[in-house]
């Protein structure tokens, strides 16, 4: 073996395992030692591989065991022996000359490392970016105003007008006044020393400090009185001045009201005080120019009873039912009678009955609902009822009239033909010399009698006589 020869880097896996001398590469190499049962099965083998007389053993002498267990002890003594004597021998450790070149706890390092391999430090200056992972410097680990303004990375230019925006970039601030004057609200005109900045109710101008110079103390003041202060006092007005009066945690009121529950109790306010974010239900209260915002969104949905929020995209109003979401719409989109669904009253539409009356009609009407007319023609005998009982009256010619009468008629037609017949016949004969005519109405008789011999005779039916002398 060469005074040079090397050794096998070991890593984590190599634990356990034994430097043992390669003649073939002269180097040492890292091997695995023989587990317990391997050693077991081993020395319990009696085959001739393990006699006595199979082993061969010089450094300490000839082998006086004949069994296996004998020869392993004189093995040990020996080897132990001439162990002790190898470490005794400074000029030939391990084979090696020099032992200068072995690396021992107090070996010193170079390199990015300083002081011994007992006790190894990085030399100053040796880390660098290339040695440090992404991200391994934490805030704590830097030291303060270790970084400035030449570190970092920002566009722009740095100087006394400009600032860093929130997209690394230095800008100069837009807007805003660079005097008194120049804000809107204000107008100073030959300002002067001791003058203050007073509103004269459109605008702040400067004018002379009427309190001349102020005061340097509350109880100065002309309305305030300060009789015995103490920590937690607030300030409150007793009806002519402001004094001193002893506080509570929150107020304490000129009724008396000292806690929280005799403020809900006196003012109807449920829960804690009003806060930024809190939720508050207020009895019978007025809110003096409110301004309420609404919960808004893109797709609100809220099903909460009585949640309001704005839909941004619809322009809806959606309020929440307890189980889902309705909406409103602005009045525009709700008077639509397009939207509209369901029914509704007459009553609920204001000129219905105009409308109404105004509708034309048609079929056997003329005009409008409120003035309908009958058309000419229209009427014919199938619409007369048959008990319908006109009245004559209703006639352009009364039809009972004689004179408005044509053709002819019998005369069993004429319910008093008989009796008028009798009655103008009677009229009609005159008697003669010596002739009598006797009329019997009720009988219907007409007697003739002659006086001087010439008889007489009765006709008892004057119809038939007087058509008999009428026509022959």
């Amino acid at each position: 073996m060469s005074n040079a020869a090397k050794f096998e880097v070991p890593d984590s896996g190599d634990n356990g395992k034994a430097y043992v001398y390669n003649s073939g590469t002269d180097a040492h190499v890292l091997t695995d030692l023989a587990t317990q049962a391997e050693l077991d099965a081993h020395a319990n083998d009696t085959t001739a591989a393990h006699a006595a007389s199979a082993i061969s053993f010089t450094p300490g002498g000839t082998i006086a065991g004949s069994d296996l267990q004998t020869v392993v002890a004189e093995v040990a003594t020996d080897a132990a022996t001439a162990l002790s004597t190898h470490e005794a021998d400074t000029t030939s450790v391990h084979g090696i000359a020099d032992t200068s070149v072995l690396v021992t706890t107090s070996t010193s390092l170079g390199g990015d490392l300083t002081g011994t391999v007992g006790n190894a430090q990085i030399a100053a200056g040796a880390v660098s970016a290339t040695e440090l992972a992404s991200d391994a410097v934490t805030n704590a680990k830097v030291a303060d105003d270790a970084i400035g303004i030449a570190e970092l990375s920002a566009t722009g230019t740095p100087s006394s007008s400009t600032f860093l925006r929130g997209d690394n970039s230095w800008a100069t601030p837009s807007g805003g006044a660079s005097a008194l004057d120049d804000l809107t609200d204000v107008t100073i005109t030959g300002a002067s020393t001791g003058q203050v900045l007073k509103y004269n109710g459109s605008a702040w101008v400067n004018d002379t400090d009427s309190t001349s110079g102020g005061t340097s103390a509350l109880d100065d003041l002309s309305d305030v009185t300060i009789t015995a202060a103490a920590s937690g006092d607030i300030l409150r007005h007793n009806g002519t001045a402001w004094v001193d009066a002893v506080g509570t945690t929150h107020f304490e009121a000129a009724g008396g009201i000292a806690t929280h529950a005799a403020l809900t109790a006196t003012h109807g306010v449920s829960g804690a005080l009003v806060g930024t974010t809190d939720s508050q239900t207020l009895t019978n209260k007025t809110l003096t120019t409110p301004v309420i915002t609404l919960e808004q969104g893109t797709a609100v949905a809220p099903t909460a009873e009585g949640r309001i929020a704005w839909d941004t995209d619809d322009d809806q109003l959606k309020i929440g039912d307890g189980a889902a979401t309705k909406t409103f719409s602005d009045d525009s989109v709700n008077r639509a009678r397009a939207n509209h669904t369901g029914t509704q009253t007459a009553s609920t539409i204001s000129d219905f009955t105009t409308a109404a009356q105004a509708v034309a009609v048609g079929g056997d009407l003329t005009g409008t609902v409120s003035n309908a007319q009958l058309a000419s023609g229209a009427i014919v005998n199938a619409d007369v009822n048959a008990s319908a009982a006109i009245a004559l009256s209703k006639l352009a010619t009364d039809p009972l009239a004689r004179a408005n009468h044509t053709g002819t008629q019998l005369a069993s037609t004429v319910s008093d033909f008989s009796e008028a017949v009798d009655d103008r016949v009677a009229a009609l004969l005159v008697a003669g010399t010596n002739v009598t005519l006797t009329y019997n109405d009720a009988a219907g008789t007409l007697t003739v009698a002659a006086s001087g011999g010439g008889g007489s005779f009765s006709f008892d039916d004057s119809q038939a006589w007087l058509a008999a002398q009428m026509w022959g």
